[in-house]
């Protein structure tokens, strides 16, 4: 945890996020949280978020890491099929580049009767 001889500790926020669809008949909710929430500089933490899905319909659910300044993620969009009823764990790892404390969002893209809808 050194940054120039300086023990600097970085807490990384997890966010928890409840989404719901214009429509009642679906919805989508998501829990986001980091692991471990503090880590120093260059180590890896882990964003895992658990989908679930309650619409009428199957739906694609694509989740990509939000741009943070500071934090790099180490993968790219991630795709999966959610049935109703369904829940989904997706998981990818980021990296911090500099001290600071930071706010980690998830961008999440889905179908709702054929209406692409976007949740951060």
């Amino acid at each position: 945890m050194k940054q120039l001889g300086i023990s600097v500790p970085i807490l990384l926020f997890f966010g928890i996020w409840i989404i719901s669809g214009l429509v009642a008949a679906s919805e989508l909710t998501a829990d986001q949280q980091v692991h471990p929430s503090t880590a120093a500089v260059g180590e890896t933490a882990m964003v895992t978020l658990m989908l679930s899905y309650s619409g009428n319909n199957g739906t694609q659910v694509t989740v990509m890491p939000g741009f943070t300044p500071g934090v790099l993620a180490d993968s790219g969009p991630q795709t999966n099929l959610l049935s109703q009823g369904s829940q989904q764990m997706i998981s990818y790892p980021i990296r911090a580049e500099r001290s600071g404390s930071y706010w980690i969002n998830s961008l999440i893209s889905y179908t709702d009767d054929g209406a692409v809808r976007q949740l951060n």
